[in-house]
């Protein structure tokens, strides 16, 4: 699923950088045939969505997380069931989840990077977007084992609409994000460097 979206991604970049008609007017270019702040901020977003989605897959949140447990023998066990708060139970999720502990570590590592990058978005753009509050939310969630497929899906929605849209018609590359923020509108808090 992360090698499809690299390879959108890539296929997308020249676009994004200088315009479907070299102008620079796709994706944020700047005319310049450059990276210009803009685009470089959309290709960090995107790099580190990308890179969190896999980490999410690797990390066993499918598997294993608050809600639910694979067991060895008997299938799923669910955190409603009796046999959840077992200390037998527990010992045994606990023994199964550490060969994931590496990736769940980088995963807490790209959620602060995230909010890195959104608080930077918002600084450097001078606007506040619906989206801004979306990413946010999915940054939150993000820490939870369930928030965290939940938020790798609303990043391959959002990117796959884009592609869709891309691909299919003349908007192009229009995300669920940009709909929404097209829709609602932003709040401009001063003049911002892009």
């Amino acid at each position: 699923m992360t090698a499809d979206l690299f390879m959108i991604f890539t296929e997308l970049l020249p676009e994004v950088l200088v315009g479907s008609d070299g102008d620079g007017s796709g994706g944020g270019g700047s005319g310049n045939r450059g990276l210009d702040l803009s685009s470089a901020m959309w290709l960090g977003n995107i790099g580190l969505g990308m890179l969190s989605t896999d980490v999410t897959l690797q990390s066993g949140f499918l598997k294993s997380n608050e809600l639910w447990h694979k067991t060895k023998t008997r299938g799923y066990s669910f955190a409603t069931q009796n046999k959840w708060k077992n200390p037998g139970a527990k010992y045994w999720r606990n023994q199964q989840v550490k060969p994931y502990q590496g990736a769940r570590k980088l995963g807490s590592k790209l959620t602060k990077a995230g909010g890195v990058l959104v608080a930077a978005d918002i600084a450097m753009s001078g606007e506040l977007k619906p989206s801004h509050g979306i990413n946010v939310f999915m940054l939150g969630i993000s820490g939870t084992g369930v928030g965290s497929i939940v938020a790798g899906v609303w990043f391959v929605a959002d990117m796959g609409t884009g592609a869709y849209n891309y691909y299919f018609s003349d908007d192009g590359f229009k995300t669920i994000s940009d709909m929404i923020d097209q829709n609602v509108g932003s709040y401009e808090m001063y003049e911002g460097v892009y």
